[in-house]
């Protein structure tokens, strides 16, 4: 007998992978529509945080579970020291690299929506 999982995706991740992008999506629309505005940052390291934040949490985040995922892979596949020593970097690479173009991604689209509502709530 099959369980019906109707709260989601289905896949058990489902938060680890969402709610990064809508933050992404989020913090990119503020930059944007500030931009747009004319509106100063009130501190001076936000403007980085708003800008790269995002790609390097995911980033970051990848880089973790990509590990992890390489570590098992060498240890399942091919159980030897230099699967092992091969296949955690390559991971940890994969995983960085795809969460930091995932994260840059959702803060460029953010950031197009910001700027576009900024300049029609400004004119």
């Amino acid at each position: 007998m099959s369980k019906n999982n109707s709260s989601g995706c289905g896949c058990p991740g489902c938060a680890v992978v969402f709610l990064p992008g809508l933050v992404s999506l989020g913090v990119g629309t503020y930059h944007g529509y500030m931009d747009a505005q004319g509106i100063p940052h009130s501190k001076e390291n936000l403007e980085w945080w708003l800008t790269y934040g995002p790609a390097a949490v995911q980033g970051g985040a990848g880089a973790v579970i990509g590990g992890f995922l390489g570590l098992a892979a060498g240890v399942q596949r091919l159980g030897s020291l230099g699967a092992i020593a091969v296949c955690t970097p390559v991971g940890t690479a994969i995983g960085a690299g795809v969460g930091g173009i995932k994260g840059g991604l959702e803060t460029l689209v953010g950031y197009g929506i910001g700027y576009m509502v900024g300049s029609l709530a400004k004119s």
